[in-house]
C-alpha cells in the first residue's frame, strides 16, 4: 500500500466524473469548457467499452469448467449484485 488507500482513491475519481458528466446532460447549453468536457466523455465511452469487451474475450479464453453454460452466462450477465466476474 503507498501513501493512497487505491479503492478511496477510484472512489473520489468516479464521483468526480459521474458529476461532471451529470453536469453536461443536464445542462442546456454548453459553455466553451463544458463543450471539451463533453468532448472528453464521448472519447472515454468507446474506450472502456472496448477495454471491458477485451476483459471478457480474455475470461472466454480460459473457460475450462464443465459447465462452460453457467461460466459463459456468468461472464456476459452476472447473476446477483455482488458478481464481479473478474476476480
Amino acid at each position: 500500500m503507498g501513501l493512497w488507500n487505491k479503492s478511496s482513491v477510484v472512489e473520489s475519481a468516479q464521483y468526480h466524473f459521474f458529476a461532471d458528466q451529470k453536469e453536461m446532460l443536464e445542462a442546456t447549453d454548453l459553455t466553451d469548457k463544458q463543450y471539451q468536457k463533453s468532448l472528453s466523455f464521448s472519447s472515454r465511452i468507446p474506450t472502456e467499452s472496448i477495454l471491458y469487451r477485451s476483459k471478457i474475450l480474455h475470461k472466454l479464453r480460459n473457460v475450462s469448467s464443465s459447465d462452460h453454460e453457467n461460466e459463459i452466462h456468468g461472464l456476459l450477465v452476472p447473476k446477483g449484485k455482488d458478481r464481479d466476474p473478474f476476480r
